[in-house]
Parts: C-alpha cells; sequence; structure tokens
C-alpha cells in the first residue's frame, strides 16, 4: 500500500478511472458477448443520440447517425458486403452512406450540424480503442508501477484514490 501512495495523486486517479472504465466495458461485452462490430458502433452511436439508431427509419439524424457507423466500419477494413450484414443494410447502401460521409468530411462548413456528432462518435472510439489497448496490456502481465488494485470512494482516504497490494 506504501508504493501506491506514493505516485501523484493525478496517476492514481488516472489509474483507477482506467480500470473502473476497463470494468463497466468487461459488463457490457459479458451482455452481449456475440455482438458484431457493426452493433457495438450503432450501439456508441445510439448512447450518443440518447436513444437507440432505428435501422428503418428515416429521419435526417438517424440517416447520419447510420452513414457515421458505415464509414467507420469501412476504414477499419471492413468491406461493405460484412458492414451491410452488420447493419442489416444492402452493401449499395453503406458505399452511398460511406460517401455521403466521406463528403461531409471532405466540406465540414456545409455539413456544421453533424460535425459535432461525429466528434464525440470520433472521440468515444478513440477512447475505446485507447481502454481496450490500456486492457490488453494490462491482460499480457505489464507490470502496473504500484502492482496492486486502485479503489475510489470514501475509503479511499482524503488523499483520493489509493491502492491495495
Amino acid at each position: 500500500m506504501d508504493r501506491c501512495l506514493e505516485l501523484p495523486y493525478r496517476e492514481r486517479l488516472n489509474l483507477c478511472q482506467a480500470l473502473r472504465d476497463s470494468i463497466i466495458m468487461e459488463k457490457k461485452e459479458r451482455r452481449n458477448p456475440n455482438a458484431s462490430r457493426g452493433q457495438i458502433l450503432l450501439d456508441c452511436m445510439g448512447e450518443i443520440l440518447g436513444e437507440p439508431v432505428p435501422v428503418k427509419s428515416r429521419e435526417s439524424r438517424f440517416v447520419w447517425a447510420r452513414a457515421m457507423v458505415a464509414y467507420q466500419l469501412t476504414e477499419e477494413g471492413i468491406t461493405t458486403n460484412e458492414a451491410g450484414r452488420m447493419m442489416g443494410k444492402d452493401h449499395t447502401t453503406i458505399m452511398y452512406l460511406r460517401n455521403r460521409m466521406k463528403d461531409a468530411l471532405a466540406f465540414p462548413s456545409m455539413y456544421q450540424d453533424i460535425m459535432p456528432i461525429w466528434e464525440q462518435f470520433k472521440n468515444k472510439i478513440d477512447n475505446d480503442i485507447h481502454r481496450r489497448t490500456t486492457q490488453d496490456t494490462i491482460r499480457m502481465g505489464a507490470e502496473l508501477p504500484h502492482g496492486g488494485i486502485c479503489e475510489m470512494g470514501e475509503e479511499s482516504g482524503k488523499d483520493g484514490p489509493s491502492c491495495n497490494l
């Protein structure tokens, strides 16, 4: 425990946050371990919009949400056929949505209403990738600076998070 308390407050706080996020994400993954990447991205977009993204809706915000997911899937190297299966759409629809998003990214001033959503989506994906990389590093046996577990809460004491070795 003494080694953990030697860490600066910010490092302890960041480590505890990363572990908490990892536990939360692991619980989500256990709920649906067979979820496709497309479904994961649609769920992510649903969290940003505050409601699930329906497959059939023609509402502009949902069409753009699907376009962002289709673009991201194809950027990750998933074929339009695979992306279509994941999203419940034809591959030509995925091509159309991807191209629509490419246009929006090429001319952001013309699509100012959707760019904040795109930024949130990208940040969420980047944070997820960073979290997963950190999680994989921990699973592979990389040593944590303190070699123990951090906790947050009242029992952490007035100095912030504390670690149990």
